[in-house]
């Protein structure tokens, strides 16, 4: 509401009023028939005011009181003088009355020169006189002079008031500051932060008049929407004061705006463009008109700052359509925001299951050597990205060396993925009896004509009897220290062989026979040499130790 207040501030330019200074109040005897006092008619005295518009006046007037030697007061008495304004007049001029005393105590009251006045008597016109002649009446009232207590002699004498307007010398009349509020409208509304700035335009006889704005927030909420009144104001010199007020409303009426920040991870971090843990997204909520922003999904409340960033997990979602949504966004003024979504992505947060081996040595079983079963082949499954098409699957840890194993079967999905499931087994190495006779085992040194030819003959079983020479890696003989042999007492071997010297097989014997042939000549004799048949699990060996002779 605008409103336009103006002050008006009495100046006094011009006082044109006649003042007489002698009594101004006279009886009029005759007309009274008053014996002795009357008030002194021959003292009164009418006072014009010549007065500039809007401008007041005042004058002092006197009352005197004469002894007429009739009736008349008593000495020594108190003597009211009152004054009263005709009812025209009242509402602009004043009038004053006083108190008197007849005699004194070494002139009594009772000679007709004895006479007694009143102090000064102010009448003033006040500023909103209007012209013309108007009546002021005073009236004395005291004791009369014989007679007892309560019994009063009054006279009146009347004065003519004039007022008329002074034809010169009067100053224009000032005019109150013209006072706007600039800017912002009165009942208007604007958006928050849109609002137009606010100042004062004055106008004003004084010279750089001015004047700045005052603002009352009190209609405003926490978050800066509501009434706002704004008030310029400016008193000039003449004190006369010029006013504006305007009052308008600040409101949010947009709706807040959701935008998709980041993802994390910021990329797949599996294969296949996979992502193998959930996503997380950053959305950002904002209110561009500046109202903030409550919170992203339903049952936040409270208020956040503005731009306020969330996030929202993928959670156990999986598949390869899987979205991320931020939910509605309601600003504190009950604007609501659209969905956001991020994605989409392709999430897979499932291991491959069911993975099994096909074929291969069992879980927990014993193999001799060379009888293992072949290695294993696996499958698995994928619900979600599923399996390669190549299967996938892949066992490590087969082997049929001597042993402990465990075989790991490895399953991997499209997105990289991992599951594994363990098989163990052993391989068992041959069993040896040792070289037979005429050879001696246990460290016994074996004597041995130089040149000649000796039977070497064995068994390897792996749970029955081997059949064929592929279970033998090699024999060899080494030279060696004689000092470094500390076995049995030496043992002549009578017993030799002729005929070629390749490893067999005797079906009929069982066993495998090799005939070594020992080293010839005179440089031979008294050398030492060990024998040594290594079988193909790489683990079983024979050792026998030899002496030429």
């Amino acid at each position: 509401m605008r409103t336009k207040l103006r002050s008006k501030v009495t100046l006094l330019f011009m006082t044109c009023a006649l003042l007489i200074a002698i009594p101004a109040i006279a009886a009029i005897a005759d007309q009274l028939r008053i014996d002795g006092d009357v008030l002194n008619t021959s003292n009164s005295a009418n006072t014009t005011f010549t007065l500039c518009p809007n401008v007041g006046g005042s004058v002092d007037q006197k009352a005197t009181i004469n002894y007429q030697g009739s009736d008349h007061f008593r000495d020594l008495t108190t003597v009211t003088i009152t004054a009263s304004v005709q009812s025209t007049a009242q509402n602009f001029i004043t009038a004053t009355g006083a108190t008197v005393v007849t005699g004194t105590s070494s002139n009594a009251w009772n000679n007709n020169s004895d006479s007694v006045s009143t102090g000064n008597l102010p009448l003033t016109v006040d500023t909103d006189w209007a012209a013309g002649t108007y009546d002021v009446t005073y009236t004395a009232t005291g004791q009369k002079a014989g007679t007892t207590a309560g019994t009063n002699l009054t006279l009146t004498d009347t004065s003519k008031i004039t007022i008329e307007e002074a034809t010169s010398g009067c100053q224009a009349p000032n005019e109150a500051p013209v006072v706007n509020v600039v800017g912002p409208e009165d009942n208007a509304q604007y958006e928050i932060n849109d609002v137009p700035a606010a100042s004062c335009s004055v106008t004003d006889e004084d010279a750089n008049a001015s004047a700045t704005p005052q603002f009352n927030n009190s209609g405003l909420n926490s978050y800066g929407l509501g009434s706002v009144t704004v008030t310029c104001s400016y008193t000039d010199s003449s004190q006369e004061t010029g006013t504006d007020t305007v009052t308008y409303t600040i409101v949010d009426t947009g709706d807040p705006l959701i935008t998709h920040v980041s993802d994390s991870p910021a990329s797949p971090n599996g294969s296949n463009q996979w992502y193998t843990s959930a996503v997380s997204s950053t959305f950002q909520a904002e209110d561009f008109n500046g109202s903030t922003p409550a919170d992203a999904g339903a049952g936040f409340l409270s208020p956040l700052t503005n731009p306020h960033n969330f996030d929202v997990g993928s959670g156990t979602a999986e598949g390869d359509n899987v979205s991320n949504n931020s939910g509605t966004v309601e600003d504190v003024a009950g604007n609501v925001s659209n969905n956001a979504s991020s994605g989409p992505f392709k999430i897979d947060l499932s291991d491959p299951t069911n993975v099994q081996f096909s074929g291969g040595p069992d879980a927990g079983s014993s193999h001799f050597f060379g009888s293992v079963p072949a290695a294993p082949t696996c499958t698995a499954e994928d619900a979600v990205s599923g399996m390669p098409a190549g299967g996938g699957c892949v066992v490590t840890g087969y082997s049929t060396a001597v042993g402990s194993h465990t075989m790991t079967a490895t399953a991997t999905d499209n997105a990289g993925r991992t599951a594994t499931a363990t098989r163990s087994y052993t391989v068992k190495p041959y069993t040896l009896n040792g070289f037979y006779q005429p050879i001696d085992m246990n460290d016994t040194v074996n004597t041995v004509k130089n040149g000649s030819t000796v039977p070497v003959k064995f068994e390897l079983f792996a749970g029955s009897e081997l059949t064929s020479t592929s279970a033998v890696t090699s024999i060899k003989s080494t030279p060696i220290s004689c000092a470094s042999l500390s076995g049995d007492p030496e043992d002549a071997i009578e017993t030799v062989a002729t005929g070629g010297t390749s490893l067999r097989y005797d079906t009929t014997a069982g066993q495998f026979i090799y005939n070594w042939t020992t080293p010839k000549g005179a440089t031979q004799v008294g050398k030492c040499y060990s024998l040594t048949m290594s079988a193909a699990d790489n683990s079983s060996t024979l050792t026998a130790y030899f002496k030429l002779k």
